[in-house]
């Protein structure tokens, strides 16, 4: 999860930079996109940006920006592994906020025990 400020409000309100966004992130931290990028602009004032979302074969990529406020939200979900830096990195690059507060949740912890058992 990263929480992050400081960014300008032109890449923030950029539609065709969120779509490519989530259309790149899943193959550059090894996912593998289902289906292309949803996003939509919210012009409602106080919130104005865009929210975008992407299935991953692993869960999804959810992103929303305000761009009054400077301010980027991203969740990476996925039931696998993945360098969250290189996540980090690139979103950094593509929106250019100056500070970020990252959180790495680890989920499924059990996963593997719920699997079906082979008959033998």
């Amino acid at each position: 999860m990263l929480d992050a400020y400081g960014a300008p409000a032109e890449r923030l309100g950029d539609i065709a930079l969120l779509y490519r966004v989530l259309s790149d992130l899943p193959g550059l931290i090894g996912m593998r996109r289902v289906g292309l990028p949803q996003v939509l602009e919210v012009l409602e004032e106080g919130i104005l940006g865009l929210s975008g979302f992407v299935f991953i074969m692993e869960s999804h990529i959810s992103i929303h920006t305000y761009s009054e406020r400077g301010f980027i939200t991203a969740d990476i979900y996925s039931c696998k592994e993945f360098d969250h830096e290189t996540a980090v990195a690139y979103l950094k690059e593509s929106f250019a906020f100056t500070e970020a507060d990252v959180q790495v949740i680890e989920r499924g912890k059990r996963f593997h025990e719920t699997g079906i058992a082979e008959s033998g």
